[in-house]
């Protein structure tokens, strides 16, 4: 099948969605292709790989995937209110599926005339915007979310085939805040990077080994962009707590450590701090835990850690309640130190069955078993 994706935020080599379900389409017999742009990457804060990314052109092939760079203007950072190339694009290759990335790109419309005029293409946009992550300008969300986005589903109709939201959360948010028609919304999860994760060899106790661990420590390990809003402050004052009674704790940190969680770190010898990760490096980590902690946020590495097989210690909500009814793990009310320490006992205690869960989950939501999904146009429960 000819597969098109449609996405402002393709940056070569990292981990989201948007690279890798093109990539697991390629590796599935498909022949995949993915319109992009390099407005977009200022916002990767890395003029080095922008460059390299530049210096490419606006047409080439990456691991086997075609990929063409469009002109867009007027832009924010996940919005493009102008695109130059794109229908013609989709002329030139005459996809049998178009896969849009969010609803918030002027090159929705150009997906959409292209379905117009060819009967039997699937036109699928995704949303990854909910209450949590959206915009906190009232002025701009009342403007855009509020209005724009939902003029623009009314006005393409039945050309999109369905709104898939990437969380039950999500899925809420096509209906509540964009007005998509609840019969048009569907869940497709961001999917767990099973290869990845298979391409680090190393078991949990030579990973352990590796990184100067313990062997019988039980390893926590939280990453991304670490700070107080994360609650990693409260996941130190659990582990802490938990140390102080006497249990061998190992609390390992990484990504974009803020000064403030850097210098409480650095006081106890029990807790490691690494810096950004490139992929294979977090995989290992994840791979390495004996529970992968968030205690109020979601982040993209709770896949990753689902695709590690890692059981989970995260704030339960409806970003990760798919998770949670497979029960890979132990999921939040609150995040509080009580809870959390409370939570690490118990996966500590239940580390075999929290493990199996996480290996049923990982193998539910990988990226290959959500291709082999589209293709028969079905999707998840949610």
């Amino acid at each position: 099948m000819k597969i098109v994706h449609i996405t402002s935020n393709y940056i070569e080599g990292w981990g989201y969605q948007e690279n890798l379900l093109p990539l697991y389409q390629q590796r599935a017999g498909h022949d995949v292709v993915v319109i992009s742009d390099n407005e977009h990457l200022r916002y990767a804060q890395n003029p080095i790989l922008a460059e390299k990314i530049i210096k490419q052109g606006t047409e080439y092939v990456k691991d086997g995937i075609k990929i063409y760079k469009v002109k867009t203007y007027l832009n924010t950072s996940s919005t493009s209110f102008f695109c130059k190339g794109v229908y013609k694009i989709l002329e030139k290759e005459q996809p049998q599926m178009v896969f849009h990335h969010d609803l918030n790109t002027s090159t929705l419309s150009a997906a959409a005339k292209y379905k117009k005029y060819h009967a039997g293409v699937r036109l699928y946009v995704d949303n990854h915007a909910d209450w949590i992550n959206e915009s906190k300008n009232r002025l701009w969300h009342c403007f855009f979310y509020d209005t724009i986005i939902p003029l623009q589903v009314k006005r393409l109709g039945n050309k999109v085939d369905f709104y898939i939201g990437v969380s039950p959360l999500r899925c809420q948010y096509l209906h509540k805040v964009y007005k998509v028609p609840k019969e048009k919304v569907r869940f497709l999860p961001i999917g767990c990077d099973t290869f990845q994760a298979e391409q680090v060899s190393e078991s949990r106790e030579e990973l352990k080994h590796k990184y100067g661990m313990p062997k019988d420590a039980f390893v926590v390990v939280s990453g991304g962009k670490i700070d107080r809003t994360k609650g990693t402050l409260t996941l130190i004052e659990a582990c802490e707590a938990l140390v102080l009674k006497g249990e061998n704790i190992r609390l390992v940190l990484f990504g974009r450590i803020d000064d403030e969680v850097k210098s409480i770190a650095q006081k106890h010898e029990w807790i490691t701090q690494l810096g950004w990760c490139d992929r294979v490096t977090t995989m290992s980590l994840l791979k390495m835990a004996d529970a992968a902690c968030w205690p109020w946020l979601h982040t993209t590495l709770i896949e990753d850690s689902v695709a590690a097989a890692s059981p989970l210690v995260v704030k339960m909500s409806d970003n990760v309640s798919h998770y949670a009814r497979e029960e890979a793990g132990v999921f939040l009310e609150c995040g509080d130190m009580k809870e959390l320490k409370e939570a690490l006992m118990d996966v500590k205690k239940n580390a075999r069955i929290y493990r199996e869960n996480a290996r049923t989950a990982r193998d539910k939501y990988s990226y290959a078993s959500l291709v082999k999904l589209l293709e028969s146009d079905t999707f998840c429960d949610f």
